[in-house]
């Protein structure tokens, strides 16, 4: 119960095997969805599942976003059943929309938020380095911030992170889709124009 209109889904990239989803409560599947077990209790807040991130480098690790903002998080994934109270945070209010863990570090994960910023604190990506416990938003500010508006996905590399905008509406006037880049966790680089060639990796826009 409680599955948002279009239910994220997630396949773990090191197991292709193990998928994940959710509404009110949190699913898993380790037979690439022939059968789904429940993995959590009831979860926090009014919202549903909204983003799921499995770690490529630790199958037991997952953190899963909702629609209200809150961040759940669980080291133990594989033991997890319908009584299990997953630890959870709330860095933001806001509707989480992507989850996405570091290629190489089990104990790094990034969340990104599709809401505008209601308070001077809140940012758009944050980013965790204790597997998700705790978060700190990455947004900077002046000519190296990422602008208020809603981030809808996040592309982690070895070397360059990529955040993707995808194209918004906003009093009536249509934004065009910006992506910007940060060579570390702190700055963010000019956004790059429409047609201007995208730094390797090219971010895919949507």
């Amino acid at each position: 119960p409680g599955f948002a209109f279009i239910a994220p889904f997630a396949m773990n990239r090191g197991n292709a095997d193990q998928m994940m989803t959710g509404g009110w409560y949190i699913w898993r599947s380790v037979n690439q969805a022939d059968s789904w077990q429940r993995a959590s209790a009831i979860t926090p807040g009014q919202g549903s599942v909204s983003a799921i991130g499995i770690s490529p480098v630790n199958q037991n690790r997952a953190v899963v976003g909702m629609s209200d903002g809150f961040l759940l998080v669980t080291a133990a994934l594989n033991a997890a059943n319908h009584t299990t109270s997953w630890a959870f945070t709330r860095p933001r209010a806001g509707f989480v929309s992507s989850i996405h863990w570091d290629p190489v570090d089990a104990n790094v994960v990034y969340a990104t938020y599709a809401t505008f910023n209601t308070q001077t604190n809140q940012s758009h990506v944050y980013r965790s380095s204790d597997g998700g416990r705790s978060w700190s938003g990455l947004d900077g500010s002046g000519t190296t911030g990422i602008p208020d508006l809603p981030v809808h996905s996040l592309i982690v590399e070895a070397v360059e992170k990529h955040a993707d905008y995808e194209d918004k509406m906003r009093a009536g006037n249509k934004r065009s889709g910006e992506v910007y880049r940060a060579e570390d966790v702190h700055a963010w680089a000019q956004r790059i124009a429409h047609g201007e060639a995208a730094p390797f990796p090219s971010p895919v826009r949507k």
